[in-house]
């Protein structure tokens, strides 16, 4: 008497299954085993390690702002203040590059180095925003400008940008602008276009 088929399919499913299982068992365990050696190639190093750190430079000093509105002046301090610390970007660098790099030891001060960097691209803009609200125009696109040179990415600094630009009939920055728009793959370009295309027409209906 042979074996019924169904009962030769119910084994066949078991085997396939305690295989699959078998292999997920011992790919989890190779993730594990690999975590566990890239974990043990972190080493401690010396302070002196974070001297080799490329760190940002970024001078505002020469920007006469003039203002006297209490908040915007509070702002201008953080700004300075910011603009002092040590600045550095890791962007695409993993956590564990950085601890392998540096040294587990050092790396929430490495860490701190990238926080600086994102409170400054912040606080570029928002108080570049500030200062155009009070009507320092020239301060507000300086501060822009460099943090586009910094490679902040925020739709609002280019918008903001243009919006000054336009204000101020800089036409030659304007299409430098749209240059540097065009060229960057990183940002919103599409919306950010739309919004100088709308101020362009709304100059040519204001000349009509």
């Amino acid at each position: 008497m042979g074996i019924p088929f169904f009962l030769v399919v119910v084994v066949a499913g078991a085997i396939v299954l305690n295989i699959c299982s078998s292999a997920a068992r011992t790919k989890d365990k190779k993730k594990i085993e690999d975590f566990i050696a890239e974990q043990n190639e972190i080493t401690i190093k010396p302070k002196a390690k974070l001297d080799e750190i490329n760190f940002i430079k970024c001078d505002i000093s020469k920007v006469k702002f003039t203002t006297n509105s209490t908040d915007t002046n509070e702002e201008i301090d953080k700004l300075l203040n910011l603009s002092h610390s040590k600045l550095a970007n890791f962007k695409g660098v993993s956590n564990q590059e950085l601890k392998r790099e540096y040294g587990n030891n050092n790396f929430d001060e490495v860490l701190s180095y990238q926080n600086n960097f994102d409170e400054l691209l912040k606080s570029l803009v928002y108080t570049a925003e500030l200062l155009a609200r009070d009507g320092d125009d020239k301060s507000a696109i300086s501060l822009l400008q460099t943090s586009i040179s910094l490679g902040n990415d925020v739709t609002k600094n280019y918008t903001l940008l243009a919006d000054l630009y336009s204000k101020n009939k800089m036409r030659k920055e304007m299409f430098s602008l749209i240059d540097d728009v065009k060229a960057n793959k990183e940002i919103s370009q599409n919306k950010i276009m739309t919004h100088i295309s709308s101020l362009q027409k709304g100059k040519q209906k204001g000349n009509k």
